[in-house]
């Protein structure tokens, strides 16, 4: 299983636990209203409690270096192959990087410079 098969499971397995709201009832009562109010604000918080957590730079910072030796195991020639597959992505995300840094670097010079 490639790591896109389990991240698509993954959300797949995510939406299948996601509650599906109750259809419009125009005869509840206020109270009911109120309740309903308070346990969607309950699963929204929860659900961007868990999106944090997931997101957090250091867990991506990990994963990411975790994905990146696993791509690196194997001998050379294995790992020129791989760069040379995939030299398109890997050019983005360095002129990525390169920009990062790049306006990190002026925002620095110009708040140094005041």
């Amino acid at each position: 299983m490639t790591l896109t098969q389990s991240r698509l499971g993954e959300a797949v397995t995510a939406l299948a636990r996601v509650e599906r709201p109750l259809p419009y009832d125009g005869n509840k009562a206020p109270e009911e209203i109120e309740e309903d109010i308070l346990r969607t604000r309950h699963h929204l918080g929860a659900t961007i409690d868990a999106l944090e957590r997931r997101l957090a730079p250091r867990r991506m910072i990990a994963k990411s270096t975790e994905a990146l030796l696993n791509a690196l195991e194997g001998d050379a020639e294995q790992l020129a192959a791989r760069l040379r597959e995939n030299a398109v992505p890997l050019l983005l995300i360095v002129a990525g990087c390169a920009w990062l840094l790049l306006t990190r670097s002026l925002a620095r010079s110009e708040r140094q410079a005041r």
